[in-house]
């Protein structure tokens, strides 16, 4: 009875509230144990300036992406429990950004986890700027130029030479003070402890500036001051089942069960005192088979000491 008292205290206190994966600094000790590399997402800005060859528009189009910060890598690691069986399944895309992560943690009635992460980037297009009344002359105005910039707004310096640039060959200027706004300083890598991070997206504004006008475009990059925590945790005595979608490295869907766990405990006590119950029958069942067949012996030695008695009275006539 003690020990199966001493079984539960151990689901318990090993089982509650227990991550199922621990993210660490890339550079960490023991990194060769089961886990898988992963980097944040990052946004770039890819300005693609354009005149064609008997055109006087200059074109510009804005895309955003996303990639993987190399200033933060972490490491996946599976966290293990002895009591419980895991299936896991952990995937990163070419860059290093995570796509998809599949967890199946079993107690002895279920616990399950799925997430499911997705990157994507978004394009987007702005309409010619009119560069024939440019207060500046545009370098080779007569010939056919195509000019493409890529951002890091982590980089001031290169949206610096960029504009620099773009003010001397195309009269173009672009404003990317709302982005630069974005890289204040987050947390270190070796401060993340259990669970997936992930970055919320935010938009920022870009602003261009050509022939006296004036042209704003909303764009979606990862919040690099924003890390988020997702915890996969195992549950106790219940099947739990968590489907988590990802895009650009952004929650955007949570689909989840969360049983009872007190009902599951109830449960789970009761098949164990029904197993204490029929070994506890078994015995005593025992026990009065043990009794009928003393009692069996007791009879036969009894008829014995009567036929034993009857044959010495019999020789005495």
């Amino acid at each position: 009875m003690r020990f199966i008292f001493f079984i539960i205290s151990a689901l318990i206190l090993n089982g509650c509230g227990l991550n199922v994966y621990k993210s660490t600094s890339s550079n960490t000790k023991g990194n060769s144990d089961f886990g898988k590399s992963y980097s944040l997402p990052e946004g770039r800005v890819s300005i693609l300036v354009e005149r064609k060859e008997k055109q006087k528009d200059i074109e510009v189009s804005i895309t955003s992406k996303i990639v993987a910060d190399q200033k933060n890598k972490l490491f996946l690691k599976y966290a293990r429990n002895y009591l419980f069986e895991d299936t896991l399944v952990a995937e990163t895309d070419a860059a290093g950004l995570l796509s998809t992560i599949n967890t199946t943690t079993v107690d002895k009635t279920s616990a399950i986890f799925e997430q499911i992460g997705m990157l994507a980037g978004e394009t987007f297009k702005l309409a010619s700027l009119d560069a024939n009344s440019q207060e500046c002359v545009p370098k080779d105005m007569d010939l056919p130029f195509i000019k493409q910039y890529e951002i890091n707004p982590d980089d001031t310096s290169s949206i610096i030479n960029m504009n620099d640039t773009l003010m001397r060959e195309h009269c173009i200027t672009i404003d990317m003070s709302d982005i630069e706004d974005n890289n204040k300083p987050i947390n270190s890598p070796s401060q993340f402890k259990e669970g997936v991070y992930y970055r919320d997206m935010k938009e920022f504004t870009v602003k261009i500036n050509g022939n006296n006008t004036i042209k704003h475009i909303k764009i979606n990059l990862p919040d690099r001051t924003s890390i988020n925590k997702i915890s996969v945790d195992r549950g106790l005595f219940v099947e739990r089942k968590v489907n988590l979608t990802f895009t650009s490295g952004t929650l955007i869907k949570i689909d989840a069960k969360y049983p009872s766990e007190v009902l599951g405990f109830i449960s789970l006590p009761l098949a164990i005192v029904k197993g204490i119950s029929g070994a506890i029958l078994g015995q005593f069942g025992l026990k009065i088979d043990t009794l009928k067949n003393q009692t069996s012996v007791a009879n036969e030695e009894l008829n014995f000491l009567k036929a034993k008695a009857a044959l010495e009275k019999e020789k005495e006539n």
